[in-house]
């Protein structure tokens, strides 16, 4: 079943610019670059966020991307990190820690399970950042453990994903309606 999910992350990732995802951040020059503000007409309020980039292959896969909302007067609200767990197995994950200590608010978005002939696992959580984390954040690599029921895994962020986006959430933001 392994194999499977492997050979799933690498079809994943032959088709990643069609989806979203980009499985290496490379320069922070590079995913500045992709970094976009979606706005909402109707609600007057908006999001910031990068791709989604690869923070671990192993099992559970994780996959993940910031966001940050602003509100109707063009005020940051929150910045979150949001992730996607990939998984052949019966895991599911309920909190994260981080390597350095930080604590952050887990969020569990949902959860889709398939059992037909193998076991796939999907899940989406979300993560609070403030804006001193993000700071830290953007200084090093950081891990991540994703701790659950039956696994544990980690994840890596890359410090170029958040020292771009550090830059997004301090830029001047009178464009952000």
């Amino acid at each position: 079943m392994k194999k499977v999910f492997v050979l799933s992350l690498l079809l994943i990732g032959g088709c990643s610019s069609m989806i979203g995802y980009n499985f290496t951040a490379g320069s922070k020059e590079s995913v500045a670059k992709k970094i976009v503000y979606n706005y909402d007409e109707f609600e007057r309020e908006g999001w910031l966020e990068t791709e989604m980039y690869r923070g671990s292959s192993a099992q559970p896969g994780t996959n993940y991307k910031y966001r940050a909302y602003y509100t109707k007067n063009s005020e940051l609200s929150f910045i979150q990190i949001y992730a996607k767990t990939f998984n052949s197995d019966w895991c599911f994950i309920n909190r994260i820690s981080e390597f350095n200590g930080n604590v952050y608010n887990f969020h569990e978005i949902s959860r889709d399970v398939s059992s037909s002939g193998s076991v796939s696992v999907v899940e989406s959580f979300a993560l609070d950042v403030t804006k001193s984390q993000l700071e830290q954040l953007a200084q090093n690599n950081t891990k991540f453990k994703a701790i659950g029921q039956k696994c544990d895994s980690t994840f890596e962020i890359d410090k170029n994903v958040s020292s771009a986006f550090l830059d997004a959430v301090n830029a001047d933001n009178k464009n952000r309606r």
